[in-house]
């Protein structure tokens, strides 16, 4: 058959016309815009999650920011796994965060607030004023975050601050949660390799959909 056969022609143009509503239709049911819009949501979760990643593969080893009179303020780092002894300030306060109770108290005369969980005696009861937080000395190993990293603690921070004890460094505190180390939270394992396998699977689809609308426009040319 030549060039011409009608039969060949007509061939050409319903693969044509299948191609194109590959391309709008998108390769695997998803479109481009979907696709690319996908991965910018997806890149967006990541990067504000880009903290708890970090804290995840931080290095296990604390930094030891010392005792009573003995304190390296200058070791002081946000996100970091860090351990602290100290004397705790007089007063504190109580929260529920996720149903679990924590206490939050400063170490005198340092920029150091720790959340912690409550002691014996520390459960406040119902219709009755909190009681006071144990004023034993205590060594703590935990997160350490500064100020402007906890935003969700700036009221509890501003509370603390009015209150005997503790002292800002350079004008801010810093907050270390009891307990949590790097590689403990498997949440955050999960959910990033989950943003990671989404984000690759819509660049594939991307890519894809890039190769039929090259391929398409070609045998656009061509006919």
């Amino acid at each position: 058959m030549g060039p011409e056969d009608p039969l060949q022609r007509a061939r050409e143009d319903r693969i044509a016309e299948l191609e194109e509503k590959i391309v709008r239709r998108g390769v695997g049911g998803v479109s481009l815009p979907v696709s690319i819009l996908a991965i910018v949501i997806a890149s967006g979760l990541l990067v504000a999650r880009r903290y708890e990643i970090s804290y995840f593969f931080a290095s296990e080893v604390p930094l030891m920011l010392g005792a009573e009179g003995e304190y390296e303020f200058d070791r002081l780092k946000s996100n970091a796994y860090a351990q602290v002894h100290g004397i705790p300030t007089i007063r504190g306060l109580y929260a529920t965060e996720n149903g679990r109770r924590y206490v939050m108290v400063g170490l005198r005369d340092t920029p150091i607030i720790v959340r912690r969980h409550p002691l014996p005696g520390e459960e406040p009861l119902p219709g009755r004023i909190a009681p006071q937080p144990n004023q034993t000395p205590f060594g703590v190993r935990g997160r350490l975050l500064r100020q402007s990293d906890v935003p969700q603690y700036s009221e509890s921070i501003g509370k603390l601050l009015r209150m005997d004890g503790l002292r800002a460094r350079e004008g801010a505190v810093w907050m270390l949660l009891e307990g949590e180390r790097p590689g403990a939270d498997l949440k955050t394992l999960f959910s990033t390799l989950a943003l990671f396998a989404f984000v690759a699977i819509n660049a594939w689809f991307v890519w894809r959909n890039l190769r039929h609308r090259l391929r398409s426009a070609k045998m656009r040319e061509a006919s």
